[in-house]
Order: C-alpha cells, then structure tokens, then sequence
C-alpha cells in the first residue's frame, strides 16, 4: 500500500511537468558587451559582443562578434 500510495504522488507530480513541459512559457535572454578605445590619431581598437536565447514551440540563438582596429589613419 505504501508503495501505491508513492506511486500515485510521483504521477500527480509528473503529469503537470509534462504537460508544462510540452507547452512552455516564453523566456528569453539577452546579452551585450562593448568596449572602445582610442589613443588620438595614432589608432584605438573596439570590439562588441552580443547574444539572444529564445524558447518557445521554437529555438531561436543569435550571437554577433565584432572587432575594428584603427591603425595610422587605416581601418583594418
């Protein structure tokens, strides 16, 4: 009886995980960095970073990467 009796428990929890987990709810995350410098006209450097996260009936992950430098008036 003891047995049955925790059977029935881990059901009554497991059905509404499952259920929540076939239709979850929408979360998100969203990530930034930035940073630049520069030394006057002799040159500077920047770089940016930069991320999403999505989850609902679909995955959604976008990321972006960045870098410029700036080097005796050339762009490089």
């Amino acid at each position: 009886m003891h047995k049955f009796l925790m059977l029935l428990i881990a059901i009554a929890i497991a059905v509404p995980l499952t259920a929540h987990a076939a239709a979850p709810d929408y979360n998100t995350v969203d990530l930034g960095y930035t940073k630049g410098a520069t030394t006057g006209f002799s040159g500077g450097s920047g770089y940016q970073l930069a991320g999403s996260y999505a989850f609902d009936t679909y995955w959604f992950v976008a990321g972006n990467y960045a870098q410029n430098r700036f080097n005796g008036g050339i762009l490089t």
